[in-house]
């Protein structure tokens, strides 16, 4: 399978951006890391900024997508919008804030080209953000 480049942002209340870019397998949900460009190792964001709340954020894929998330000791902690490439000229703000602790996760979804999957990503009357998929 290819590989696709997968970048993103997010943005902190204290105006820190946290740069993402990894080389993700198609058909993968994957860890996004830090962006060796601008951090001397791939970090995952939980280990890279500890204790920054979220307020903004945004992936972008090359080809298809399904979703991206923040993986929070096996939940869904808080859903990414995302994108194709281009797609938006914007960095979307969050469902609600999210403070990032040690150990936290960015898992995103990368589709392939000929992939028809789907997901929803949604809120439930009590906060919960979910995801589900076809």
């Amino acid at each position: 399978m290819a590989t696709n480049t997968v970048v993103g942002i997010l943005t902190c209340t204290d105006g820190t951006n946290i740069p993402l870019k990894a080389e993700i397998v198609e058909g993968t949900e994957t860890s996004l890391t830090t962006d060796t460009v601008y951090t001397s190792t791939a970090i995952q964001v939980g280990d890279y900024a500890i204790g920054k709340t979220v307020t903004h954020g945004l992936i972008q894929f090359a080809n298809g997508f399904q979703y991206a998330y923040i993986l929070r000791q096996g939940l869904v902690a808080s859903v990414i919008p995302c994108c194709v490439n281009g797609a938006s000229t914007a960095t979307p703000r969050l469902w609600a804030p999210i403070t990032l602790m040690a150990g936290d996760l960015l898992r995103v979804m990368n589709q392939t080209a000929a992939d028809r999957g789907a997901a929803l990503c949604y809120v439930t009357n009590r906060g919960t953000q979910r995801i589900a998929t076809v």
